[in-house]
C-alpha cells in the first residue's frame, strides 16, 4: 500500500489515494501531500484482469482525481483487502515438528478507492 501511494504521488498534487477500513471498523485514508508531481501530462493507466492491490489502488485514485484515463478490461484479478501472513512454522510449540505446518493468511483490512467504491 505505501507504494501504491507513493507512485500516486508523482502524478496528483494533493489527495486522498486509499480509504482503508480496519478490522475494528475505522476507516483512514492514506493521502498524498507533495503538491508537486512529477508528471502533469496526460496519462493512460491499462489495466488486465491481473491487476490485482497496489495497481488496482494507483489505477483508482488516478482516475478519481481525474489524472488519467483507465482502459483495458473491465474488472481486475484484487479483492480489495490487504492480508497479513503468519508462518505458523515460527511458533514455538512447533519448533520441533517435522511437518512443515503452513501459513495463516488473516484479512487484516479492506480498502477502497477514494469514492468509497470497492475494487
Amino acid at each position: 500500500m505505501t507504494e501504491a501511494v507513493s507512485l500516486t504521488g508523482l502524478f496528483i498534487p494533493t489527495g486522498t489515494v486509499v480509504l482503508e477500513r480496519g478490522s475494528d471498523g475505522t476507516i483512514t485514508g492514506q493521502k498524498v501531500t507533495t503538491n508537486a508531481p512529477a508528471w502533469d501530462g496526460p496519462l493512460v493507466v491499462l489495466t488486465s484482469r491481473d491487476s490485482a492491490s497496489a495497481s488496482e489502488v494507483f489505477a483508482g485514485a488516478v482516475k478519481f482525481h481525474q489524472r488519467a484515463i483507465v482502459v483495458g478490461a473491465p474488472r481486475t484479478f484484487g479483492k480489495g483487502t490487504a492480508q497479513n501472513y503468519i508462518d505458523l512454522n515460527r511458533s514455538p510449540a512447533h519448533s520441533s515438528v517435522k511437518d512443515p505446518w503452513g501459513t495463516l493468511r488473516v484479512t487484516a483490512q479492506r480498502f477502497y478507492f477514494p469514492d468509497g467504491h470497492s475494487p
